[in-house]
């Protein structure tokens, strides 16, 4: 690199100049090195932000154009339409980034399942620890590149023993493109899966889904976006009902970290805060573990999950539903991620959750079972959750018209509003939506955590020298 600068910096002299200073110093003399001051990192901060709203439910046996779009609300922006998928652009110097809502779901066939979760900023760095690439499961990774340039995407693998032992793989998502892949491709057989995605350029928006199959009888399915480590996660709208599991993992901090993280779980119902039965655990560093939720038997609660780290946390539930021709149960699965503590928030009314829900359940089947079944949905009901993100103190907000007092350590269940409303609170609160919708073949549930992109994520850090 040192003769790679001498030669440009000699290039940039004027030949006469050159050849004055053979005569003076001798032929064979070398210039020196110019002093060049030390390379700065500045930030490109963009001027319109590109939100990637999620594409829908997609085909496992059918990667390539078998998707369900999803149904996508927004506070504000501009909407683009690109095949399946919506990009959404928003003003980046606007006060209050936007509030966005994409719906996923089927109502009857073997992609059975509702799934809510926000549109995206790009990121260049994304994790996943949901879902598992064994015989009966697919684990389908969609990225979303709302930009004018390609990302390329790193995808590595870690399961319950640690590391997987397989180079990272590559792939190039084009610009304002989609693309999707299987997981159980690159990382097979493995029970307990969670992947690290690392996007260069502006990055991408991530989301996983997760469907199961047992035999020709239908598991369930659920959508989740990628997600952040952080020391602290909160988990709105969990229920007693199923079998909920938290999964957790540690990023090591460099090749061979296998040190232990302290992880404290502790819990918020109507009744008040609590810890977690056996809640108290050491999680090694690079290891995927699964922490069974079962021992909560509180109707509807929130969970907290505190590290002396920053980890990678996501929830699944699944339970069994009607009785499947044969005798056995279709299942539900609801997958879920943290809440972010958010002081300002935009929410959709009653009126347009329920329709964006309905759409999705009465669309077209992708997968129809093996022995014929009912699709379609009847009644949807929703609920607004809250509580504060820090258990010890009460917050009075204003939701709409109205003043809403959060007790300190309890969460609030709400109707959510009849019109599209403003939340504003002097302390940061989890927020969530609820949803539950009756199905022929049992009641799906799917909640929605908002949450809050930071505009620096959206930067681009350029290299002066």
């Amino acid at each position: 690199m040192a003769n790679r600068k001498q030669m440009l910096t000699i290039g940039a002299i004027p030949a006469s100049l050159l050849l004055l200073g053979a005569a003076s110093w001798g032929i064979g003399r070398v210039l020196p090195e110019p002093s060049l001051p030390a390379p700065q990192v500045v930030h490109a901060r963009p001027e319109t932000l590109n939100y990637a709203c999620p594409a829908g439910i997609v085909d496992p046996f059918h990667l390539d154009g078998g998707v369900s779009a999803a149904s996508v609300w927004d506070s504000a922006g501009e909407r683009e339409t690109s095949g399946e998928w919506t990009i959404l652009r928003a003003d980046a110097s606007a006060h209050t980034l936007p509030t966005t809502l994409g719906v996923m779901g089927q109502g009857g066939g073997e992609l059975r399942g509702l799934s809510m979760t926000s549109c995206q900023l790009p990121a260049n760095d994304q994790w996943s620890v949901l879902g598992s690439s064994t015989s009966g499961e697919d684990l389908v990774v969609t990225f979303a590149n709302p930009n004018s340039s390609p990302s390329v995407v790193t995808l590595e693998g870690y399961g319950a023993n640690g590391p997987i032992d397989a180079k990272p793989h590559q792939m190039t998502i084009p610009a304002r493109s989609t693309q999707s892949v299987l997981a159980g491709g690159l990382f097979p057989e493995e029970s307990a899966l969670a992947v690290h995605i690392h996007a260069d350029g502006q990055g991408v928006a991530t989301w996983v889904q997760s469907s199961a199959m047992q035999g020709e009888v239908p598991k369930g399915v659920t959508s989740v976006s990628g997600t952040k480590p952080r020391e602290d996660q909160l988990f709105l709208g969990l229920s007693k009902q199923g079998s909920s599991s938290l999964r957790l993992l540690v990023p090591p901090s460099d090749t061979g970290d296998e040190a232990d993280t302290h992880v404290a779980l502790s819990y918020t119902s109507d009744a008040g805060t609590f810890n977690v039965p056996g809640g108290e655990l050491d999680v090694s560093a690079g290891t995927v573990v699964d922490v069974p939720l079962n021992g909560i038997t509180d109707e509807r609660y929130a969970l907290r999950v505190h590290a002396d780290r920053p980890l990678v946390a996501q929830v699944v539930t699944n339970s069994e539903q009607e009785e499947y021709p044969g005798g056995q149960r279709w299942g539900m699965r609801a997958g879920m991620s943290s809440a972010q503590g958010l002081v300002h928030a935009q929410l959709p009314s009653a009126s347009t959750v329920e329709a964006l829900v309905r759409s999705r359940l009465s669309s077209t089947i992708l997968r129809g079972t093996a022995q014929e079944s009912g699709s379609g949905v009847g009644e949807i009901s929703s609920h607004l959750l809250l509580t504060s993100v820090h258990s010890q103190s009460g917050i009075q907000l204003q939701l709409g018209n109205e003043q809403v007092t959060l007790e300190a350590g309890k969460m609030a269940v709400l109707d959510v509003p009849s019109q599209d409303t403003s939340l504003e609170s002097p302390g940061d609160v989890a927020i969530a939506i609820e949803v539950e919708a009756k199905t022929p073949s049992g009641v799906l549930r799917a909640v929605w955590p908002l949450s809050a992109d930071d505009v620096e994520q959206a930067s681009t850090s350029i290299t002066v020298h």
